[in-house]
């Protein structure tokens, strides 16, 4: 499942977390796939974590890139 968290890293640092949010919600609901498996079945029948998880997992990656803009001095333009 790590594999999973640098994809999912990879996909919101280039499209952005909205559209990858966005993106896992229609895919599960395209599958029909149940949101809240059983710790065991997930377990024993899933190799992706579940989409919430992945989906707050997006949200977090966002929340704190956005922290870390802000904390950065500068107005972002390059110098000289």
């Amino acid at each position: 499942m790590a594999y999973e968290r640098e994809a999912d890293t990879f996909a919101v640092e280039t499209m952005g977390a909205a559209p990858m949010a966005n993106a896992l919600a229609a895919l599960a609901a395209d599958n029909m796939q149940n949101p809240f498996p059983h710790p065991l079945y997930e377990t024993f029948h899933h190799d992706h974590p579940p989409i919430p998880e992945r989906i707050r997992y997006v949200q977090e990656m966002s929340e704190e890139t956005a922290e870390s803009a802000e904390e950065t001095p500068g107005d972002g333009t390059p110098s000289a």
